[in-house]
């Protein structure tokens, strides 16, 4: 099979304009994963109500992988392998309202840079066995020939972060990585400026790409599919590259462009679930429609085909199901039949105590049960790996 053409797949880029009012007035949730956590048995996710402000002025951009190298495979063992991605990127900056602030920026996604004031983007590192994390992400604008190509590359990265199913969606998790901040533009003295962005990525070491194992067009047809993609004819694909663009982003180096919509376009729905929501702010549907949403919604669409006996019944099941989820309950002793006398009204009100505080019991007793056994794992599992004690854990391993 001869391999001469080249597939280019589309991919969306987004694109934030922060100049001094977002700067002072936004708020944003910027906090980078702590890596450093999972030594100690903690979460590296950051405190999910933490405020913070735009750092730098500029135009951050990010782009979206394909859905197919967002998408896992399971392996034997249970693990899902995610492919590897794209680790160099070049950005093209077009002014339209004036060519000399033109720009080329390479990104270099796999960069291992410890410099944290050069970049956010935390990843673990692959190279040690005991959990250490690094910096990984580099931009330049000028770069040498095995920038572009360097056939002893290896590469590690994909869309899913170690511990970190978001890691290129999050823009502040991946900064140099699957996005770039643009904040040369902040030192332009024109006003009212126009931006069109250009991304485009590839394999820096071309037998990694997506298609480099494939020798049939069997084969390459395969990995299309896997990947969730279609081309019009069976084609030898040579090297993959993402494509994609955003035009018209607008600079201003003090007040922004207003997007806030209409008050009579704003519509607000009121649901038991997303679903209960989004199918009420669907009114303009009929029923029959409105049903079809909300199978869609909860992913069971294929019960609306009339093969499928009772289809609508389960869509309707399934739905109250979701308002209503399993909860641990509670009793409460009532008479049968017949009115309680004084002494019977004393006994059963003594007895719905007596249940009360055994329902408290149970809770206490299933949730001590689950945490007993957490404690124990984490005691032997620091045991046989020789880990230190620490501050918040001192009397567990001690003891």
């Amino acid at each position: 099979m001869e391999k001469n053409h080249d597939l280019v797949v589309p991919m969306k880029v987004s694109a934030l304009v922060g100049n001094q009012d977002l700067k002072d007035n936004g708020q944003f949730a910027r906090n980078p994963m702590k890596y450093s956590n999972l030594g100690y048995f903690q979460t590296p996710e950051p405190n999910p109500f933490n405020h913070g402000r735009l750092h730098n002025k500029g135009i951050i951009i990010q782009w979206t992988l394909p859905e197919g190298l967002r998408h896992g495979k399971p392996k034997n063992d249970g693990n899902l392998n995610y492919p590897l991605v794209p680790n160099r990127w070049l950005i093209q900056r077009r002014c339209n309202t004036n060519p000399e602030h033109n720009k080329l920026i390479l990104i270099k996604g796999d960069e291992v840079n410890n410099n944290s004031a050069i970049t956010n983007a935390s990843f673990l590192d692959h190279n040690k066995e005991s959990i250490s994390y690094i910096h990984i992400g580099a931009s330049q604008t000028t770069w040498a020939a095995n920038d572009i190509y360097d056939p002893n590359h290896h590469q590690f990265l994909t869309a899913i972060g170690p511990a970190n199913p978001n890691f290129s969606f999050v823009q502040y998790n991946n900064e140099k990585v699957f996005s770039y901040s643009d904040t040369s533009v902040s030192e332009l003295t024109s006003q009212d400026l126009l931006f069109d962005y250009q991304v485009v990525g590839w394999y820096v070491n071309s037998t990694e790409d997506l298609f480099s194992a494939c020798t049939t067009l069997e084969e390459t047809q395969q990995r299309l599919n896997e990947l969730f993609w279609s081309v019009s004819r069976q084609l030898g694909i040579r090297y993959v590259f993402l494509n994609g663009q955003i035009k018209n982003v607008p600079w201003k180096s003090t007040s922004l462009p207003s997007h806030k919509p209409e008050p009579a376009n704003v519509k607000i729905a009121i649901g038991a679930t997303i679903e209960d929501a989004q199918g009420a702010l669907s009114s303009h549907l009929t029923e029959k429609e409105r049903s079809a949403f909300e199978a869609f919604e909860l992913g069971i669409l294929s019960w609306q085909d009339e093969e499928y006996l009772g289809g609508a019944f389960e869509i309707e099941h399934n739905m109250k199901e979701r308002r209503f989820l399993p909860s641990v309950c509670e009793y409460y002793w009532v008479v049968a039949e017949g009115i309680a006398n004084s002494t019977q009204q004393a006994q059963i009100q003594k007895l719905n105590a007596y249940q009360q505080e055994l329902d408290n019991l149970q809770r206490q007793i299933t949730s001590t049960k689950n945490e007993l056994y957490r404690v124990w794992w984490k005691i032997q599992y620091g045991r046989a790996n020789e880990i230190p004690s620490y501050h918040n854990h001192r009397t567990l391993y001690n003891n």
